[in-house]
């Protein structure tokens, strides 16, 4: 049987991020007035989420984006680094991902439910029962080098209904539901053209 996780109050607190701007591509720093250092790159993904959190400009310093592929990219989640593409030497999802190779970094936003109906019934200890649903979410890729928005894409999450081991709900919950993330295959399939293809914009 699965396990259970009861928590007696939860809050999640995430970055606000504005929304995409109607021009998508002509903006040149993710938050316009402030100025790139000309020799600033981005030690670790930490430092990246100023991007996706608007709170900054790029870094100049990083590798240019622009010209034919391959054009290495990350995927930030609103907690972790997701996924990583197009870097020479990091082929495993397991590999820490080379921030200094990235030209473009994807800021996931979780979304709802692709579909009304789920992919799995999940059942917990304590009696609680979760619903799976494959879940739909915003992926907003950006320039490391200008901050600028390259392209907003919608990505699903994983079409498998497996049950995760684990799920945290508030204490007295009998029910909830969750919406899956994008794996390895989604990621590649809608991040393809742009890490492969020539640069845009």
């Amino acid at each position: 049987m699965a396990v259970l996780f009861v928590v007696a109050l939860y809050v999640v607190v995430r970055p606000h991020r504005d929304a995409a701007p109607a021009g998508a591509g002509n903006s040149s720093a993710a938050v316009s007035g402030q100025a790139a250092d000309p020799s600033e790159t981005a030690g670790d993904a930490h430092a990246l989420r100023r991007i996706c959190d608007r709170r900054g400009p790029g870094f100049a310093g990083a590798p240019v984006y622009r010209g034919a592929g391959p054009h290495p990219t990350v995927v930030l989640d609103p907690s972790t680094v997701a996924w990583f593409g197009g870097a020479a030497n990091a082929r495993m999802l397991r590999d820490p991902a080379p921030i200094e190779q990235m030209r473009l970094v994807g800021c996931l936003t979780f979304g709802g439910p692709a579909s009304p109906a789920p992919l799995a019934t999940c059942q917990y200890r304590e009696g609680v029962e979760m619903t799976l649903y494959q879940g739909r979410h915003r992926l907003d890729v950006y320039a490391i080098d200008s901050g600028r928005l390259v392209k907003t894409l919608v990505i699903d999450g994983s079409s498998h209904g497996s049950c995760p081991p684990a799920t945290l709900v508030r204490k007295g919950t009998t029910s909830t539901s969750q919406n899956t993330p994008p794996g390895d295959a989604e990621y590649t399939a809608a991040l393809d053209q742009l890490i492969n293809g020539p640069a845009v914009g």
